[in-house]
């Protein structure tokens, strides 16, 4: 084989296998920084939840959650909605998480009587 083909076939792979696996640790890191991403959005979430109902339960009086079911459900919430979805699917994606939240939420109470 003439020295200069083998050359150019040994590019190619190269920059193939090399291709690959960048375009591989790109969509990995991506996913990565999405993830990110959706867990500070939750904690954000849970904060601005437990902070809202604080101030209701201060001015209207009634139980208090442990903090945990605001960040349960909100990291729950971020990582099974999907946008992408059409407004009927979210909704009743919604609808599910919620229902799921509420029924920890009981548990909680149930377990803890001063909640």
């Amino acid at each position: 084989m003439d020295p200069a083909i083998a050359a150019i076939i040994g590019a190619g792979v190269g920059a193939s296998v090399g291709g690959f696996f960048s375009v591989w640790l790109t969509k990995i890191n991506k996913k990565s920084e999405e993830q990110r991403h959706k867990q500070e959005l939750a904690v954000q979430i849970a904060i601005a939840e437990y902070q809202a109902h604080l101030e209701k339960v201060k001015h209207e009086g009634g139980p208090m959650l442990p903090p945990q079911i605001y960040f349960v459900h909100a990291i729950k919430f971020m990582n099974e909605i999907d946008i992408s979805k059409d407004p009927k699917e979210l909704a009743k994606q919604i609808e599910k998480i919620t229902t799921e939240s509420k029924k920890l939420s009981n548990d909680l109470r149930a377990k803890h009587k001063k909640y």
